[in-house]
């Protein structure tokens, strides 16, 4: 055997070689792509009702957002409206109730004047001052 004939023969040895190898990344890749067919084929099963239940969920829930939108508004109007007939009824309560508590205290302090007799009014009831608290520092 020639040299010729060495190389010859580990060249198709290598070739064999490098085909078997590229047989086995072959089928294992075939192997795993069917595995990725498969599972998404489950995953698109899946996955699609939860699509479309999420799609049902954020309608449910845009529709939710103008309920409580609307409810916001109607709550900001009552609100000014209610603050609106607050002042009304502060201005037009407000004065002439002070005024009639003035005339009824009034009223009430010449009565009790003009029922007392002058020389009970013009004395002053003077608390008696505690002497046992007197010579005593606080």
């Amino acid at each position: 055997m020639s040299a010729a004939d060495l190389a010859a023969v580990l060249l198709t040895v290598a070739g064999i070689a490098a085909t078997v190898v590229v047989l086995v990344v072959g089928l294992s890749l075939l192997r795993s792509l069917r595995e990725v067919r498969r599972e998404l084929v489950r995953l698109r099963r899946e996955a699609l009702p939860l699509v479309q239940d999420m799609r049902d969920a954020v309608a449910a829930a845009g529709t939710e957002v103008a309920r409580v939108d609307e409810l916001v508004a109607q709550a900001e109007e009552v609100t000014a409206s209610l603050e609106a007939s607050s002042r009304v009824v502060e201005v037009a309560v407000t004065n002439p109730l002070i005024k009639l508590i003035a005339v009824v205290r009034g009223t009430a302090r010449a009565v009790v004047a003009a029922l007392t007799p002058w020389r009970r009014r013009s004395r002053r009831r003077r608390r008696p001052v505690d002497a046992g608290r007197r010579g005593r520092a606080a």
